[in-house]
C-alpha cells in the first residue's frame, strides 16, 4: 500500500513538473511571437508616417479637445496607420527602460497577443489608457519605471507627445472606476499584470 502511494507522489509530482514546464515554454514562445510582430509592426508605422513634429499647445492646431467639446460626449476619431488588417495609434516609448512598441487603435484579447493596445480614451482626450500584456518584450519592465521618467508617443500623423511620470501605482484587478479616474490630473496611462495576474502595474503620466 505504501509503495502504491508512493509511486502515486511521485507520478502527481512528475505531472504537475511536466505541466509547469509546459506552461513555461508556451509562454516563452507566445513572447518571441509577440515581439516579431510588434517589431513588424513598429517598422512598417515608422515608415508610414510623416516627418515627426514636437506637441505645442502654443499653437491651436495642437489644442487638445475634451469630451465637452464634442456632440452627444463622442471621443474624436484619431489618425490611424494600417498594417495589414490592423490599425495602430501609432507607437509608445519609455526610454529609461529601453521600451518602444506600437499601439493597437482598438483592445481585444486577441489585438494584446500581437501588441499594447489602447484600452481607453484618446490622445487629444488627454485620457488615454494603454493596456499590454507583462511579455519580457511588452510591460514586463513597467514596475521599473519611476516618477520623473519620460513617456513619449508618436501617433500616425506624426505628431510626438511627451509626458512626465507623476504616478505609479498597483491597482486591484477590479477596479476599472480607479484605473479610469482622476484624469483630470494625468494624461496617459500604462499598465499590465503583475505576475500574480491579481493586480495592475500602472504608470501615469502628464502631457509636458
Amino acid at each position: 500500500m505504501k509503495k502504491a502511494f508512493g509511486l502515486c507522489f511521485v507520478i502527481t509530482g512528475a505531472a504537475l513538473i511536466l505541466s509547469a514546464v509546459s506552461l513555461a515554454v508556451y509562454n516563452i514562445l507566445q513572447d518571441r511571437s509577440a515581439q516579431k510582430e510588434a517589431d513588424t509592426a513598429l517598422t512598417e508605422i515608422k515608415s508610414t508616417i510623416p516627418e515627426i513634429r514636437v506637441y505645442d499647445p502654443a499653437k491651436p492646431d495642437y489644442e487638445a479637445m475634451t469630451e465637452n467639446d464634442l456632440p452627444d460626449a463622442e471621443q474624436p476619431e484619431e489618425p490611424a496607420v494600417e498594417v495589414g488588417e490592423s490599425k495602430y495609434l501609432g507607437y509608445v516609448s519609455v526610454p529609461s527602460v529601453g521600451l518602444e512598441l506600437p499601439v493597437m487603435s482598438e483592445y481585444s484579447e486577441e489585438n494584446m497577443k500581437s501588441a499594447p493596445c489602447r484600452y481607453f480614451g484618446t490622445l487629444s482626450g488627454g485620457d488615454l489608457i494603454i493596456a499590454a500584456h507583462n511579455y519580457r518584450s511588452f510591460f514586463d519592465k513597467l514596475d521599473e519605471v519611476q516618477v520623473g521618467d519620460t513617456i513619449e508617443f508618436v501617433d500616425a500623423s506624426g505628431l510626438l507627445r511627451r509626458y512626465e511620470v507623476v504616478e505609479t501605482d498597483l491597482i486591484g484587478g477590479r477596479e476599472t472606476s480607479k484605473m479610469k479616474a482622476g484624469s483630470d490630473w494625468w494624461d496617459i496611462t500604462l499598465f499590465t499584470c503583475n505576475y500574480s495576474g491579481y493586480s495592475r502595474v500602472t504608470v501615469r503620466g502628464k502631457l509636458i
